[in-house]
């Protein structure tokens, strides 16, 4: 580690050369409109006291308050779209400095309290700690490096710099900073010297500790002095009254235990607790400011402002009530996805005889230069990720069995495949110019790896793991090295070891780079649209250029490097290298199935569960006929040819269950089917994927739910989900708005790697699109923000702490949709934390439910959750039986902007369930399915064979 003595100017230039430029002003847009609550109590807060003693501030709900110190009714200070936080008094009282991402990024703020009148002094990526100079000339701040995501900054980790802001001055100076460090808690001594805390890992130290720290000044050079050394973890300083001591919020054993408030001498003697506070989850970011007055420190905690006084004892609290002023982005309506009229094509190559191998609806094909398409002799299962061997002939590609992948080869002339390897996550295999080994990706816990494997079988090598998803990975034509792509780069790894090789110095991500089969052309995806450049010793983006703007779902070289095949929304096109010609390849995928093949379905004495009224029907009738209820009830009418009759003896049928959480490239598809479970929603896969997968479900007779491609996911430069749409500027968020909406997908999923500015963004560009959001909340503060910039679907708990009266009041006047998720915990979690935040869920699920949300219920790929667990949660929660199967069907429908299920109406499609038991008075009854129809065509969920 290195010494805060080096703390120096030379280093701080160093690390702005790598600052993220500050994003625009988000400029005015879509409609909004304004509610007021009344509030008395808060979830969290951050507070500070005036330097008379007169006054508190604090923020709620996003906004800033002040209050008597005595209590009484708080006045609003800011208003507007936009989260404030970290308030604090100048040395006369007469302003407040904030930290506010009103403007996009979160910059700090000042607030005439006289006039009212509000300016923004910095334009940073991430600004935090704000402090006034003694004199009130200056306000200080962290400038971090780092993103603040959703989730919030992460002081203890980003790297930074503080920086002091004349107050009317033009720009903000360095006052010290250092590469790979951190600042946080900024105040200033009684002497007028800065002081601040930083957390470290010392080497060998089991836990982390703090080192309270002053900035020393000798003429122009500038050091870092350590005043205190405290252990644990702490990022919040207060400075006491006599200015001898400062008072802490403390975590010990790396954030696994309830917080302590310390006082700790700044120079000799012994801290003394005085309170301890809930801890959170481990992750859990940007603990609440405290402060301390005359006699006592206060705090926000358990939702009130807490007196500890200074001499121990019990606390008291300062009660406050406010009419607080919200306004928020009216949220747009999910789309119902519209889905392709044609299957997209996937991974598609090109054999030298001309024939076409590509995958779609779950099967590979192989096509010839003239003629129609035929699938690959692949056995059961679904197929993707074909590659195929130099000679055309030979064909590797994955198979997923019952929720198992399998690694296999298609040999040439066989009319069976076999496996090379079973039980892994395998992707993107690619045959060496030999055609005798294969190289490909696995994912594994943590991230992915590179693995050779000979063709003729053998022991797998890892070349080189700890990548993100989405290597493409590809053998060299000398086979000497391994290409693959690692966020924004293309990387050569020599196959005898050593470091790899930098192909590419390129601005954003980069996707499925290939080369060309004579090493001299490089293509690769950066969102939907494909680059190409000469592979010269370093490709930048001034040497490449875009193939074009359509959005492209797969692309590929032809044998002999002379063309490319780029496929879009089931097109396949060749374009000639040396021209620039594109002409289209017909592709023509083998007619299966038709309407005509369904056979109608009549159910007798069977009662029907109405998920608008919440009740269960007498016995009737219903008519399933092409895939849809054609006939309710004993109205006359003839019987269809050659229907199937089946007698449900006084079972309740109810539609199809919603999975609103999946990842239908990985879930056991058919197992959830065998639940009830007859739609499914794609949290997050590649929509050509996800389409090509959903039209295979569409076809007659496929033991699949319907798949619905839940969004495009907006990321920031690493991402999290494989296969999302990556914003690295404004122009990146508009277009994945514009995206959503040409392509009839029901949101715009905003994932927490975004930083505020570009989140805050995306709400408003989806927003004047008419495109809903997702966003993922996990605290209060992206609960909040979520909420008043128009997200319509929410997913996460906040916790573990339950939600306080602000919230819930904000809730009760904005009904949208909600996906638990259970309340999900680290599985690493200690004990005591888990059963924390399983109270914290349960009691905000109960909450939620009782402010009238709609609860979607998800299984969210976490082993042992099923749509079932989740149903008896939320009727643990409070929730009847009818009213949480309600939530899964109609609801879950109504979320995903599907008019065609949720309910059992004349007309809907023909998507239901049938249950051994009544689960009007027990949900678990809900689990034990006698039958499951789908699409029209009825299943045994004890062996999925159609009846």
């Amino acid at each position: 580690m290195k010494s805060p003595s080096r703390l120096i100017a030379r280093a701080a230039v160093f690390l702005s050369l790598f600052l993220r430029p500050a994003g625009p002003a988000i400029a005015a847009g879509p409609a909004t409109r304004e509610i007021t609550l009344e509030v008395s109590e808060l979830t969290t807060s951050d507070v500070a006291v005036s330097p008379d003693g007169a006054w508190v501030a604090f923020t709620l709900l996003g906004h800033v308050f002040r209050v008597p110190v005595a209590g009484g009714r708080a006045e609003q200070l800011t208003f507007g779209i936009g989260y404030e936080r970290e308030p604090v008094f100048s040395p006369d009282g007469k302003s407040l400095a904030f930290v506010s991402d009103r403007e996009g990024n979160p910059s700090v703020f000042l607030l005439d309290l006289g006039t009212r009148k509000l300016q923004q002094l910095s334009k940073d990526p991430v600004a935090a700690h704000p402090a006034f100079f003694p004199d009130g000339s200056a306000v200080v701040y962290v400038r971090l490096a780092a993103q603040s995501t959703a989730h919030g900054p992460d002081p203890e980790w980003m790297a930074g710099e503080i920086r002091r802001k004349l107050l009317g001055g033009d720009s903000a100076e360095i006052l010290t900073a250092a590469p790979a460090s951190q600042f946080s808690g900024l105040f200033f001594l009684p002497d007028k010297r800065l002081a601040w805390v930083s957390v470290v890992q010392e080497p060998n130290a089991r836990e982390r500790s703090s080192r309270i720290q002053v900035l020393e000044t000798k003429g122009q050079s500038a050091s870092a002095q350590v005043l205190r050394a405290v252990a644990g973890v702490v990022d919040r300083v207060a400075l006491s009254p006599s200015g001898r001591s400062v008072v802490v919020r403390r975590r010990r054993n790396d954030e696994q235990g309830p917080e302590e408030l310390v006082e700790v001498p700044l120079g000799p003697g012994a801290e003394r607790t005085l309170a301890t506070l809930p801890g959170g989850l481990p992750g859990r970011r940007w603990r609440p400011a405290h402060a301390v007055l005359k006699d006592a420190v206060l705090v926000a905690e358990k939702g009130a402002l807490r007196r500890y006084p200074l001499s121990g004892g019990e606390p008291s609290e300062l009660k406050f009530g406010a009419s607080v002023k919200l306004e928020l982005l009216e949220p747009a309506a999910a789309l119902a996805d519209a889905g392709s009229r044609t299957p997209p094509i996937l991974s598609i190559s090109e054999a030298p005889s001309g024939a076409l191998v590509f995958a779609s609806l779950g099967n590979v094909y192989r096509q010839p230069a003239r003629g129609t398409a035929e699938a690959l002799p692949l056995g059961p299962g679904l197929h993707r990720d074909p590659a195929l061997s130099p000679d055309g002939e030979t064909v590797a590609f994955v198979t997923r069995l019952s929720g198992k992948e399998a690694l296999r080869i298609l040999d040439k002339g066989k009319t069976a495949p076999r496996a090379l390897l079973e039980g892994g996550d395998y992707a993107s295999p690619s045959f060496s110019a030999s055609g005798d080994s294969i190289v490909f990706e696995e994912r594994v816990k943590g991230g992915s790896r590179i693995v050779v494997l000979p063709v003729k079988g053998g022991t797998p090598r890892t070349l080189v793991e700890g990548l993100q998803p989405g290597t493409r990975p590809q053998l060299s034509q000398d086979g000497k090295s391994v290409t693959y792509t690692s966020r924004n780069a293309v990387l050569r790894l020599p196959l005898t070891g050593g470091r790899p090789r930098t192909a590419t110095r390129l601005p954003w991500p980069v996707r499925d780079a290939v080369f060309s089969p004579d090493g001299k052309l490089l293509m690769w995806h950066r969102n939907r649209e494909v680059f190409q450049a000469l592979a010269g010793e370093l490709t930048t983006k001034s040497s490449s250029k875009s193939t074009g703007k359509d959005p492209v779902d797969a692309f590929g070289f032809s044998p002999k490097s002379d063309a490319f095949l780029l496929s879009s929304g089931g097109r396949v096109f060749r374009q000639v290298l040396a021209t620039g010609k594109r002409t289209e390849v017909p592709v023509k995928l083998p007619a299966k199935g038709g309407k005509n093949e369904l056979r109608p379905v009549l159910l007798k004495r069977v009662r029907l569960f109405d998920p608008v009224g919440r009740t269960v029907g007498a016995e009737t009738t219903l008519l399933l006929e092409n895939g849809r209820i054609s006939r309710r009830g004993d109205a006359e009418g003839p019987m269809p040819k050659g229907a199937i009759v089946l007698d449900a003896e006084g079972r309740v049928a109810l539609p199809g269950l919603v999975d609103s959480a999946v990842d239908s490239q990985k879930a056991d598809l058919q197992a959830l089917l065998a639940e009830g479970v007859t739609t499914v929603r794609d949290a997050g896969g590649s929509v050509a994927d996800v389409r090509s997968l959903a039209a295979r479900a569409e076809l007659p007779g496929e033991a699949l739910p319907r798949i619905v491609a839940g969004g495009e996911v907006l990321e920031y430069l690493a991402p999290e989900v494989w296969n999302s749409y990556q914003a690295i500027g404004p122009e990146d968020v508009a277009a994945a708005a514009a995206r959503v909406r040409t392509q009839g997908l029901p949101y715009l999923a905003l994932s927490r790697s975004l930083s505020d500015d570009l989140s805050n963004l995306a709400a408003r560009e989806a927003a004047k699109a008419g495109v809903s959001t997702v966003w993922e909340t996990m605290t209060a503060e992206s609960l909040v923000r979520a909420v008043t910039r128009g997200a319509g679907l929410l997913e996460g708990t906040p916790g573990p702490e339950p939600l306080g009266a602000d919230l819930l009041g904000l809730l009760g006047k904005t009904k949208r949709f909600w996906i638990p998720n259970g309340g999900t915990v680290p599985p690493d979690a200690p004990a005591h934390l888990v059963a924390a935040r399983a109270k914290g869920a349960a009691e905000t699920v109960r909450a939620l439910r009782e402010a009238g949300w709609p609860l979607l219920p998800a299984s969210a790929g976490h082993p042992g959750r099923t749509v079932h667990t989740e149903l008896e949660g939320f009727v643990a929660a409070g929730a009847t039986p009818l009213e949480a199967l309600a939530f899964a069907t109609l609801d879950a429908s109504r979320a995903l902007g599907l008019t065609d299920s949720g309910t059992l109406e004349k007309g809907m499609r023909a998507d239901l369930l049938l249950l051994e038991a009544d689960p009007t008075n027990d949900i678990r009854n809900a689990a034990r399915v006698f039958r499951v129809i789908r699409n029209g065509t009825v299943f045994d969920p004890a062996t999925l064979g159609p009846r």
